[in-house]
């Protein structure tokens, strides 16, 4: 609750300050505007749990059957000849890459909300409620894998970094993770950005190494590009003056 009426009480101050209020003046009207307890109870009443949202229940149960579907395919006999070592890599950096998606997407579904209906209590409470784990794996998830992909390139490479374009997305996302979970669990405007911004260092970290090392189709180019794009769009959204 307490984090909830904070985002509240920064997005108040936010829009307040945008309108050309100075921000001295802008604190205290926020904090009246807030209510008094009573006021503030009767209106949390009203807002169902942060765990019910639905969209953060839907991204946790679509990675668990991705993460089981991921180890089907790589438990198969057709890629059981990476190994043990390289197999994991591949699990833990594939599962973080896509935790960090699903982070992003949520954040544009929260900023289209916001764009069509205004603040949405319920919407940012269950952002918040769903963030912090969700960035804490992806940063666990994606640091192991680099580590791992370091001492299998040790192995059989000769040294454990080699400052080449995966090696470096890979970094970039355990970063955009540490960021993300210090930043985007407060909720508002920057922290649905940094949410979305975890899409656009995901997608450049997955698709950027194969298109320089042998390119890609253009149909996958373009692909890329438009995804990107929707990711832009979303950042312009979280940043521009708007609705809150």
């Amino acid at each position: 609750m307490i984090d909830e009426l904070e985002s509240h009480l920064r997005d108040e101050v936010e829009r307040l300050t945008r309108g050309g209020l100075p921000l001295d003046q802008a604190w205290p009207q926020a904090v009246a505007r807030l209510g008094g307890p009573e006021q503030l109870a009767a209106e949390f009443a009203k807002v169902p749990p942060a765990a019910a949202w639905l969209p953060g229940r839907l991204a946790v149960g679509a990675l668990a059957l991705l993460a089981v579907g991921l180890l089907v395919l790589l438990a198969t006999s057709q890629n059981q000849r990476m190994g043990a070592l390289l197999g994991s890599h591949v699990f833990t950096v594939v599962l973080g890459y896509l935790t960090a998606f699903a982070v992003a997407a949520l954040a544009g579904w929260s900023l289209a909300v916001r764009a069509v209906r205004g603040a949405d209590e319920a919407g940012s409470a269950g952002f918040r409620w769903i963030v912090t784990p969700l960035t804490l794996a992806c940063f666990a998830l994606t640091a192991v894998g680099v580590a791992l992909g370091a001492v299998w390139a040790s192995e059989h490479m000769g040294r454990a970094w080699g400052w080449d374009a995966k090696e470096v997305g890979g970094a970039a996302v355990v970063l955009w993770a540490g960021l993300a979970w210090v930043v985007a669990r407060r909720g508002g405007r920057a922290g649905l950005a940094v949410g979305v911004v975890g899409g656009v260092v995901v997608l450049l970290a997955w698709f950027v190494p194969p298109l320089l090392d042998h390119g890609l189709p253009w149909l996958a180019v373009l692909a890329l590009i438009l995804v990107l794009l929707v990711h832009l769009a979303a950042l312009a959204l979280a940043l521009l003056p708007g609705r809150p």
